[in-house]
């Protein structure tokens, strides 16, 4: 059975896209059979792993409208073994307007991921759009944890409020399994010290729930998404590579030890 991740931050540009790809690659290389689902109408991850959304017949949206579509029938391969993916649509732009008329609309991702897809994979990374609405809480209710990408900037600690809260009543309502695997932090220069200072007050905010791994500033990061590949891909002895197979390793240990 899968373990299911939601990667959440209503903030935009702090690294869930490149979270959400590079821990997939660093887990599959781990031997894990990982699906990831992108559920941003930016498309950013189907767009870095080299899928045209636009040229896809049947989409993800088509299958949260309920048009008899199981979401298995729109996984696409890639290059790599052990990971595959599930793009998203342009038509997800809509989606608050198209699924807050359903009933139960926060709870038509979570229907869709069968217990046959799950038998069929060790992990499902679920990538969300930079806000807190119908995506994002179908994400969560269908997760069974959720990690945090933060920048360790003064704004980073903003609006985390507003976020806790969604988790908290999606946890209280709907998904009641649902947990925070950890706050992941992203973009850190340690030789800057508002970042140490950030960093420590993540700590202290979140307590145990900061993941030991520290996504470190890298140029290599970026250069590789340019590149349409994972930074492992891309330069396997680059730094970022060792911190997202630090992740990848934290989050198997996390995972076998709640089991």
């Amino acid at each position: 059975m899968s373990t299911t991740v939601s990667i959440v931050n209503q903030k935009g540009g702090v690294g869930k896209t490149t979270s959400t790809h590079n821990l997939g690659y660093a887990l599959s290389e781990k031997g894990k059979k990982v699906l990831l689902i992108d559920l941003d109408p930016q498309m950013n991850l189907s767009t870095t792993m080299g899928i045209d959304c636009y040229a896809q017949t049947n989409t993800i949206f088509d299958v949260l409208k309920d048009k008899g579509l199981p979401l298995g029938s729109i996984i696409k391969e890639t290059s790599h073994k052990n990971l595959d993916i599930i793009p998203a649509a342009f038509e997800l732009t809509g989606a608050e307007l198209e699924f807050a008329r359903k009933i139960n609309s926060a709870s038509l991702l979570s229907r869709s991921i069968s217990n046959s897809l799950k038998d069929d994979y060790d992990f499902i990374l679920i990538d969300c759009p930079p806000s807190l609405g119908i995506l994002t809480i179908n994400a969560l209710s269908a997760s069974d944890y959720v990690i945090i990408p933060m920048q360790p900037e003064v704004y980073g600690l903003y609006g985390i409020e507003m976020l806790l809260s969604t988790y908290e009543e999606v946890q209280e309502e709907i998904n009641g399994n649902l947990e925070i695997m950890g706050v992941l932090i992203t973009m850190h220069d340690a030789r800057l010290s508002l970042h140490k200072e950030m960093t420590e007050k993540i700590n202290e905010y979140f307590k145990k729930k900061v993941f030991k791994t520290i996504i470190k500033t890298n140029t290599t990061l970026k250069e590789a998404q340019s590149n349409n590949q994972t930074v492992f891909e891309y330069d396997g002895r680059a730094r970022g590579a060792k911190n997202y197979m630090s992740l990848a390793e934290e989050v198997i240990k996390y995972v076998e030890k709640e089991e």
